[in-house]
């Protein structure tokens, strides 16, 4: 016994276009924007872990993704961009030497003394603040500052005297201190006697002037944003082509 069965495939028909037309469009541009979402989130990520940033939010805002340039059902186009007025990061992605853009020297801060290397402007030991002349044959800056050139090397300092206070070993020792372990004390001498205080030598280092410094090729925005990407497009885009097809129904 034969026998045909017709169906109306009109609805299967206009179900396929609805999701060609509105709802697949809609999953890829939902896909990539979440997906920039996780890379400009990386980046930030990123940029926190390897710099000292002077301000946080102004810097972190940097890595950024305009209205416009989110992608749409018409435009499967993301793009993430570091904004033009922080475009001073740009030059930690591919690194090199930061030259003088005034003058012949760079003022290298000593990490020990400025700690991150960030020395606000209303820092009185901020360069600009110093204002060194020639006094006696030498220059000599606000701060008890004074300029000196090594034998050996040739590098000019920026040095500041400081008060001959207890050396920072010394400062720890205090607490260990008593008549018996301590050099010249009132108490009988005895071979475990140990202790002893030194100051500094009072004169510290603030900085020295170079040619030219290395900038680090740390913003690395191009693997971090690619790798995010990869990673992430695929869990993503089944997200996404799973709302789709729920607001279909």
């Amino acid at each position: 016994m034969f026998f045909n069965i017709r169906v109306n495939t009109n609805s299967l028909s206009d179900g396929l276009s609805y999701l060609e037309k509105v709802q697949i469009p809609f999953a890829v541009s939902l896909g990539l924007n979440r997906v920039a979402n996780d890379a400009q989130k990386a980046e930030r990520e990123h940029i926190t872990k390897s710099f000292h940033l002077r301000n946080k939010a102004f810097n972190l805002n940097g890595i950024y993704i305009s209205k416009a340039d989110r992608a749409t059902k018409s435009s499967w186009r993301v793009v993430i961009q570091v904004q033009a007025d922080r475009d001073y990061l740009d030059r930690f992605e591919t690194g090199g030497y930061k030259m003088p853009s005034k003058g012949r020297f760079l003022w290298k801060p000593n990490p020990e003394v400025f700690k991150g290397g960030i020395i606000q402007t209303g820092n009185p030991l901020n360069p600009h603040n110093l204002h060194f002349t020639r006094r006696g044959g030498s220059l000599q800056g606000n701060e008890q500052t004074f300029m000196v050139k090594t034998k050996k090397t040739g590098q000019t300092l920026v040095l500041q005297r400081v008060d001959r206070g207890l050396s920072k070993k010394s400062q720890r020792t205090v607490g260990k201190m008593n008549l018996d372990s301590f050099k010249g004390g009132m108490g009988p001498a005895e071979k475990r006697e140990k202790y002893s205080l030194h100051r500094n030598v009072g004169i510290r280092m603030l900085y020295q002037l170079v040619s030219r410094t290395t900038i680090p090729a740390s913003l690395e925005f191009v693997p971090t944003i690619t790798r995010t990407v990869n990673a992430q497009w695929s869990v993503r885009m089944q997200e996404a082509m799973a709302q789709a097809m729920e607001s279909a129904r």
